[in-house]
């Protein structure tokens, strides 16, 4: 039994992770495109619209979808407590929706600046209805990965397909939004009908909001604190600065995120099975878990971060074409800052949401993003995107840092240098290829893929050298299926 619980959890973390790194491909074929079709202008009207309808659809789900799996992965295999379980969070999340939308509507009408975008704001709000009724947490309950990454993947190639298509001019900007919002809706709208095979769609009047309301609100009030500090800066940027900047640091922007989703994508798969040893009171796979994925974070952590160090110009310059690359000074700082949001998500994720820590992670959260906001009205206006980044990065150190004091808690100190060792070794011969490779002075992208190609060579060979014990363990299974096949 627990050796195929392994396996099961193995292959979960490879499809969540597999499904976020299909995010990086995404941007990667169509930003090319999409940036010289549209502009900097044109991309920053859009950026600008998606950053704030963001913060609509957080408040629509109300922190549901993470206080759902927390306390549905422990009751999953009894259908009725399962069942009244998902309609009295479904029913809140519903009102929640419902709210949400009407504020929506109500200043887009009143603020200048969203009245300019009106028709663009109510062709992206489509996310807030979908977004609720799509019920994605039941998925990740059942930890049914394999649906979840198929699905994604399905919709962002025909995604990718259509804009290739009909996306032609810098006013095709609001078409670009539409064709994006199939990527979020479209699989919404077809967990309608899938999720029902786990757990009925239904809503009920026995709320239970005594009991359901307030873990729900604080996890919400945290991730609403989040996003503050990681999208407050385009926000900011799109009321002081122009929208050419706007559209620049939101391409800098995209490749933070989502390499910071390619971890977070390798903790979330970790939370199911954490939550059910916890709820099992099995503290011994408990804590081998967290050690495992701590250590597994930092081998693929540290080096992605050197190299999107190294490389940033390059990639800002492959992915946006010349008019972007005023933006890899933030990128640059973007990459130091994944450290801090990659060790605060670990902390979270793993240690403190778990152990319903649900009051410390609110005020930490709030403390990060306060001091985010504030700096970037403080600073923004004078320095512009390169303090949008730097921001950022302060508010995930502090995030990560307050995080990590209450997680010792709850986890064994296990300390490993000899294996952080060897990652630091391979990000040293990381550094050494990027910066090799650059002074030859090559063709933007034969450079990047020499250097990314060189460095995963170096990087390898440096952790068989000196035995770094997850290296070994990922050889071993990989000569395993190679065997079999």
């Amino acid at each position: 039994m627990n050796k195929k619980r392994e396996k099961s959890l193995g292959a979960n973390a490879i499809l969540n992770v597999l499904k976020q790194c299909c995010s990086i491909l995404f941007p990667l074929v169509s930003f090319p495109y999409i940036t010289r079709v549209l502009g900097s202008e044109a991309l920053g009207r859009y950026s600008f619209v998606d950053s704030v309808i963001g913060y609509f659809v957080l408040f629509a789900t109300l922190g549901i979808p993470t206080y759902a799996v927390r306390e549905g992965a422990g009751i999953r295999n009894d259908a009725k407590k399962i069942n009244a379980f998902s309609a009295e969070v479904f029913s809140i999340n519903c009102i929640s929706m419902l709210i949400s939308a009407v504020i929506l509507g109500v200043l887009v009408f009143c603020v200048p600046r969203f009245a300019v975008e009106k028709t663009l704001f109510f062709l992206l709000s489509i996310r807030i209805f979908t977004s609720v009724i799509g019920r994605d947490w039941i998925n990740t309950i059942y930890e049914n990965f394999f649906y979840i990454t198929v699905r994604y993947i399905v919709f962002e190639l025909a995604a990718l397909a259509l804009i290739f298509i009909f996306v032609k001019e810098p006013s095709d900007y609001m078409l670009y939004g539409g064709l994006l919002l199939l990527t979020s809706a479209g699989p919404d709208i077809l967990n309608i009908f899938y999720t029902k095979r786990y757990v009925p769609l239904r809503l009920t009047r026995q709320l239970n909001i005594r009991k359901h309301l307030k873990p729900a609100l604080y996890l919400f009030s945290t991730t609403i604190a989040i996003n503050i500090y990681v999208h407050s800066d385009i926000t900011v940027l799109g009321f002081l600065r122009s929208d050419a900047e706007v559209g620049v640091y939101s391409l800098a922007s995209k490749i933070y995120l989502a390499i910071e989703a390619c971890f977070n994508a390798l903790i979330s798969a970790m939370v199911p099975r954490l939550a059910f040893y916890l709820g099992m009171d099995e503290q011994e796979k408990y804590q081998a878990l967290l050690h495992k994925t701590k250590s597994v974070l930092y081998l693929i952590m540290l080096p992605a971060m050197t190299g999107l160090f190294f490389l940033s110009k390059d990639i800002m310059k492959l992915l946006g074409g010349q008019e972007y690359t005023s933006g890899y000074h933030a990128l640059q700082i973007f990459s130091i800052a994944l450290f801090f949001a990659g060790l605060s998500t670990y902390y979270v994720k793993t240690l403190l949401v778990p152990n319903r820590e649900d009051r410390y992670y609110f005020w930490v959260t709030i403390v990060a993003a306060t001091t985010n906001v504030i700096l970037n009205f403080l600073f923004i206006p004078k320095m512009g995107i390169e303090c949008a980044a730097m921001t950022t990065g302060i508010a995930e150190a502090l995030s990560a840092g307050l995080a990590g004091v209450r997680a010792r808690r709850y986890a064994k100190i296990n300390r490993d240098d000899d294996q952080l060792l060897s990652v630091l070794v391979g990000c040293c011969g990381i550094a050494v290829v990027c910066y090799g490779v650059g002074r030859f002075h090559l063709q933007t992208g034969v450079e990047v893929i020499i250097s990314i190609v060189g460095s995963v060579v170096v990087y390898i060979i440096d952790l068989l050298v000196l035995r770094n014990r997850e290296a070994f363990a990922m050889l071993v299974k990989v000569r395993g299926i190679i065997r079999r096949h």
